[in-house]
């Protein structure tokens, strides 16, 4: 992506094509960058111009792509529930397209509906939603790199709703897996967060001093919340007031800053 991109892609426009896929072509492409650069002041106009182009021209195999960009566009500006209506609509426009296609669309809305319910904190309604992913990805023909990641999601389920036992025993299959950067990142964080509650302090911060850096690198509001928290209630069980002052000057900057207070 760049501006020069953009810039030919909206000239491009102007053009006529025989082939309509091509204009709805430069128009995702234009769309797909406006996100990315998060100028999102035209993007929902734009996207309801295309989905009408759809209709228009008959190319109704190209509504769950659609679908899918603006239940990104609206998760991106934190209409998370909003997202997830077009998730719906993007999974009920499977039928437009090749098996192949629906194969590929299905794995997206069914990890896009995990991460957008995580972060609405709907744990009752997680584990069904992790089933159907894990049952759908085993259809992939190259799906090696789905198991880590349904694990890393059940870890998260456990976390978050307190059960530490199923964690544990979940973690010890999870540290045996091949796992990206920021699985491994996951995985060092629950293990921490085992230690805490044993409190075993020391093995808790060996863990924190791994993957707190990456979590403040990134600004992972979510992760450094609970950090935060642990560090501070340590520090003051010890009576290390200044310290736990700070970590609490720390959580409360990051919620000012992210905003994750109204989740």
């Amino acid at each position: 992506f760049s501006e020069v991109s953009l810039h030919y892609c909206t000239e491009l426009q102007k053009f006529s094509y025989d082939d309509p896929n091509t204009l709805l072509r430069l128009r995702i492409f234009q769309i797909e960058f406006l996100i990315q650069i998060r100028k999102f002041e035209i993007v929902e106009e734009l996207i309801d111009k295309a989905l009408a182009y759809c209709y228009y021209e008959g190319l109704l195999f190209q509504l769950t792509q659609l679908y899918i960009m603006y239940s990104g566009f609206y998760y991106k500006i934190g209409f998370i529930n909003k997202a997830l209506k077009y998730l719906e609509k993007a999974e009920s426009s499977l039928q437009y397209n090749a098996l192949e296609d629906q194969l590929r669309y299905s794995v997206t809305i069914a990890n896009n509906r995990i991460i957008m319910k995580t972060k609405l904190k709907l744990w009752d309604e997680m584990e069904n939603d992790i089933n159907t992913y894990e049952r759908i990805s085993k259809n992939v023909r190259d799906n090696t790199h789905f198991p880590a990641q349904i694990l890393c999601y059940k870890c998260e389920l456990y976390y978050q709703t307190d059960n530490l036992p199923a964690l544990e025993i979940s973690l010890k299959t999870f540290s045996e897996m091949e796992k990206n950067f920021d699985q491994d990142m996951s995985m060092k964080f629950y293990l921490g967060i085992i230690e805490a509650s044993k409190e075993n302090e020391e093995k808790f911060m060996e863990y924190m001093k791994i993957c707190l850096p990456y979590y403040e690198k990134y600004k992972i509001y979510d992760r450094l919340t609970d950090i935060y928290k642990i560090l501070a209630s340590q520090a003051e069980e010890k009576r290390q007031y200044k310290t736990s002052a700070e970590y609490y000057a720390k959580l409360v900057a990051i919620l000012e800053e992210s905003g994750v207070g109204y989740i």
